[in-house]
């Protein structure tokens, strides 16, 4: 049976189009609709501003459009050529275009119950979200094997701030290492020495932004983390109240820090009042 890879339209343009070019039968490629008809109940959520009702919410909405898409899939008469198990699912860590924090978790342990293998597409994730590899490879229940994700990639070139030319590829699985990852796109003098080499040694690369990784990490590891996040949270508090001020001069500045007794956030309902429409902040990646 032949396999598939499956991801959200609200995944990023680029790795829609290299799916499509590497796999030339339209039934490999599988886009799991969510953005017409879940975005909008994302934004009703806004009329209530409820921080966790907003996170449960969109929580379960990607489960329920990931699970309506894999169930159609096994029970379709082309289920008896395409396979599931196996298949890969791209998970974002964060959208692109909508910048939302897709539950990773959840998804995931969704995903393990049809055979798939899941790779998270980590470009807007490092510095902006705590990253634990670790527990993202192991899933919920460490007890059993296999349950996370199966692949991490990033770029460090985005929030983490590098040169461009530096990223990463996590895959803690020797099996995963050994087949799907044996072979690099580029294959040079590295290519027999295992799974480091043979993706580091591929002909004259220029290794400048990865040498600057450690210095790089060591300023971040200075200012603390948590403390960059914090400041890309004012920051696009800071640009919601400039837009609001520019867009609804009649409104006088308000806090986005403001929340009642229920967690509500007061500042959203207030935008959302004015037209402006933005959802509960923990919605979104820090980074937003």
């Amino acid at each position: 049976k032949k396999k598939m890879v499956l991801f959200f339209d609200v995944s990023y343009g680029s790795v829609k189009k290299m799916a499509r070019h590497y796999y030339h039968d339209d039934n490999q490629v599988v886009e799991i609709p969510f953005q017409e008809k879940y975005l909008p109940l994302l934004q009703q959520q806004q009329q209530s501003s409820s921080n966790k009702r907003g996170l449960s919410l969109m929580t379960s909405l990607f489960e329920e459009a990931l699970n309506e898409r894999l169930a159609t899939i096994q029970s379709s008469p082309l289920h008896s050529q395409y396979t599931l198990e196996n298949s890969l699912l791209i998970l974002d860590e964060v959208t692109s275009n909508t910048v939302l924090k897709m539950p990773i978790s959840s998804l995931t342990k969704i995903a393990k119950q049809y055979g798939l293998q899941v790779l998270v597409d980590g470009a807007h994730g490092l510095l902006a979200n705590p990253v634990d590899m670790a527990k993202m490879t192991k899933g919920d229940d460490e007890e059993i094997e296999g349950e996370g994700i199966d692949y991490y990639v990033s770029n460090c070139h985005k929030w983490m701030s590098s040169p461009r030319g530096a990223a990463i590829m996590y895959c803690p699985k020797e099996k995963l290492r050994d087949t799907v990852l044996r072979y690099p796109p580029v294959m040079s003098h590295g290519v027999d020495d295992g799974y480091f080499s043979r993706f580091l040694w591929d002909g004259c690369r220029d290794y400048a932004a990865q040498l600057s990784l450690p210095v790089i990490l060591d300023y971040w590891n200075q200012l603390g983390p948590e403390n960059v996040r914090s400041a890309m949270r004012r920051g696009i508090k800071s640009a919601v109240n400039i837009l609001k001020q520019s867009w609804h001069p009649a409104m006088d500045e308000i806090s986005l820090d403001i929340h009642d007794e229920n967690g509500n956030d007061d500042a959203s309902l207030l935008l959302c009042e004015a037209g402006v429409t933005i959802a509960p902040m923990s919605m979104y990646s820090t980074s937003m």
